[in-house]
């Protein structure tokens, strides 16, 4: 599979443009404006977005990690130029020794964030992939 899901079950090589996935009649991207304060604002300024990643086991059993917030999905953020895909199969592999494949897309969000007072702007993406658990790498 190239730069955009099908939504079969085909393995996701590659994701750099999440725009890409509009064109996608199964993939709704959802949008959302956000205002933020100077520091926050900041923080998104070279960060093309976030990878959310639900990895099912055989049996069922979703990972999660015991991150800031919680137990959540693996969420891991992506640089400007990186590869979605790739930085997710990254994160999941330097958790749990297991490259995952990439068989869809959950979600996909447009984030815009606004400088708080100003009309400055800036848009990063959310893409949650699922996945199914490849083989140890131990």
């Amino acid at each position: 599979m190239t730069d955009q899901n099908d939504s079969s079950t085909d393995e996701i090589d590659s994701l750099t443009d999440p725009e890409s996935l509009a064109n996608n009649p199964a993939t709704t991207i959802e949008k959302e404006t956000e205002s933020l304060q100077p520091e926050h604002f900041e923080h998104w300024r070279d960060t093309a977005g976030r990878v959310g990643i639900g990895v099912k086991t055989v049996s069922g059993e979703l990972l999660l990690w015991d991150g800031v917030h919680g137990w959540t999905l693996p969420y891991v953020e992506v640089d400007e130029e990186e590869d979605f895909a790739a930085v997710a199969r990254d994160a999941v592999e330097t958790l749990t020794g297991v490259e995952p494949t990439l068989t869809g897309v959950e979600r996909a969000t447009q984030m815009e964030y606004v400088l708080d007072g100003t009309d400055e702007s800036l848009t990063t993406y959310e893409v949650v992939f699922q996945a199914d658990p490849g083989e140890s790498s131990a």
